[in-house]
């Protein structure tokens, strides 16, 4: 339950964490390879006309939650960016106009096992990533009824604007089941994802506590 973030992993909440398959890590990378074949590649071309660019890239992860794991709260994994615009009303051309910012990020969830009431799901706030005023109104849409449950079977893909409101459900699955999802991440090339994860490596910690424990060692010596 304690808080990590590292380069290669970090939480997402009690019992839950966010694992990074790096490319430049030999045993992500055949993972990777099979992934950009069978999926990345089929769905480029949707993806490229979404986020209206031929300039994009993607991350990987596996996210998953441990049995015992609460209802996450309400966020939204990316930021609108700065100067940025909402789509609002605009009295000079007939009402509602779409003067909404293109997505710059869209993520896509592959659940690995069948996602139910029992395993949890993520909850989703559709049309929320429409204006940055609904940070911290998740829960209006629960008293509007407003969500979209996102049960679905074992290798099913759940799209979304990045900028989306959304809240992992609990996971109280009685034959303490994990409940991992795959996540990819497609983005325009100029965004670097430094929100969800540290700037530190893992083994750049444990090279750290080792230099402590020598320097340590030598003192008392």
């Amino acid at each position: 339950k304690d808080f990590i973030s590292f380069k290669e992993i970090g939480s997402r909440g009690n019992e839950r964490f966010d694992l990074l398959l790096q490319q430049q890590q030999p045993s992500c990378s055949k993972v990777r390879d099979i992934i950009e074949s069978r999926v990345v590649q089929r769905i480029l071309p949707v993806v490229e006309s979404i986020l209206k660019s031929n300039e994009v890239d993607f991350d990987l992860s596996v996210v998953y939650s441990k049995p015992g794991a609460p209802d996450q709260g309400w966020h939204a994994d990316g930021d609108h960016q700065k100067g940025a615009q909402d789509i609002r009303w605009n009295n000079s051309m007939d009402g509602w106009k779409n003067h909404l910012a293109d997505a710059y990020a869209l993520c896509v969830f592959i659940p690995l096992i069948d996602l139910d009431d029992e395993t949890g799901y993520t909850q989703f706030w559709p049309a929320s990533h429409q204006s940055r005023g609904l940070a911290g109104f998740g829960p209006v849409a629960q008293i509007t009824d407003s969500v979209w449950n996102g049960k679905c079977s074992a290798g099913d893909a759940i799209w979304y604007d990045y900028r989306t409101m959304h809240r992992g459900m609990q996971n109280c699955s009685s034959s303490k089941k994990l409940r991992p999802v795959l996540q990819i991440l497609f983005k325009r090339k100029w965004y670097s994802e430094t929100r969800n994860y540290g700037t530190v490596g893992i083994t750049d910690v444990k090279r750290d506590t080792s230099s402590e424990c020598r320097q340590t060692a030598t003192g008392a010596a």
